[in-house]
């Protein structure tokens, strides 16, 4: 169990207040440009292990979870919890890694696997008041998301026992309609677009091998889906607000997809790539994420700036 954080005062409002994972596991925040952190949640009090914080911000930009991963040889389940962005701890933490909001901010969907059983793959809920439930999907389900548009569930399930699999989509009325066939490959973390419209996930072969890994955008309602890059496997494309664009890192640099034109543009250009993690502010307009020597930086405009200079490593930036 987590402990609740310590007093916080309210957020800030500026509009370049930012909160990001730093290197020991805990959640910062900064509110401009070369300003001093302040440590918004702390690791466990009762762990002993070494926690890699991941932090994902809410629809409504109000809240966060929080996915507490053991790293090195410590071993254990990723824990997940939400927060407010002021860093008051609003649930316990409970076994699951994070796989969406609910369009509504109400709740988070898990993905839960506990290491005594792995060969269990179910998808839970955490609510924002605390409720923890299997989310009555079937087994073997990897990935989940709900519509914005009309609270369709869009899901990736595992086949047969192996990871091939295929996505759903759960209408309301309870039937299930097989919206992409995997056809032997994996596809990942399938995610609506803020209007429903449109669906971004992740594909690769059963190995994982290197190369292997693309985005695709498919039609909400099904449809052709249409291969846009390359992508580094592992970390969920980021919509933009409005949903016409898509965020995404491969080969160690930002990319960026234009749904209205097709076009595709590098937001970074690093020789030996080390940019990840990207998200959007909620204006759509600046990027944030985590670049050269583990430093949160932005770009706006084609300007990139460096928004951290800390000495330490930190990661999965957000701008509520």
């Amino acid at each position: 169990m987590i402990s609740s954080a310590d007093a916080i005062a309210p957020a800030p409002t500026d509009a370049n207040f930012l909160l990001y994972s730093s290197f020991d596991g805990t959640v910062q925040s900064m509110a401009g440009v070369n300003e001093s952190s302040r440590k918004l949640v702390n690791q466990p009090d009762n762990s002993s292990a070494s926690l890699k914080s991941e932090i994902y911000l809410s629809p409504s930009r109000k809240l966060i979870a929080v996915t507490l991963d053991p790293t090195g040889d410590n071993e254990g389940d990723s824990m997940t919890y939400i927060a407010d962005i002021a860093g008051k701890q609003l649930t316990q933490a409970y076994i699951g890694r994070f796989r969406s909001w609910a369009p509504d901010s109400s709740k988070i969907l898990l993905y839960v696997s506990p290491m005594e059983r792995p060969w269990i793959r179910e998808i839970y809920a955490l609510s924002v008041a605390g409720n923890y439930y299997n989310f009555g999907l079937p087994e073997g389900t990897i990935d989940a998301s709900i519509s914005p548009l009309n609270n369709d569930i869009l899901y990736s399930i595992t086949l047969h026992g192996t990871d091939d699999s295929e996505l759903r989509v759960r209408h309301l009325q309870g039937s299930d309609q097989v919206l992409v066939g995997g056809n032997g490959n994996i596809l990942g973390r399938p995610e609506w677009s803020p209007s429903g419209d449109r669906i971004v996930f992740l594909k690769s072969d059963l190995h994982i091998m290197p190369g292997q890994q693309t985005v695709w955008i498919t039609n909400g309602n099904g449809g052709v889906p249409r291969e846009i890059s390359n992508i580094d496997w592992g970390y969920p494309p980021a919509w933009a607000p409005d949903g016409t664009k898509v965020a995404f890192s491969y080969g160690g640099n930002i990319r960026e997809y234009d749904l209205s034109n097709g076009s595709l543009r590098n937001v970074t250009n690093y020789i030996n790539g080390v940019a990840t993690h990207p998200s959007y502010s909620a204006d759509g307009k600046t990027i944030v994420f985590s670049g050269p020597e583990g430093q949160i930086w932005s770009s706006q405009a084609n300007n990139l700036l460096e928004l951290t200079h800390l000495g330490t490593v930190n990661d999965y930036p957000i701008l509520p």
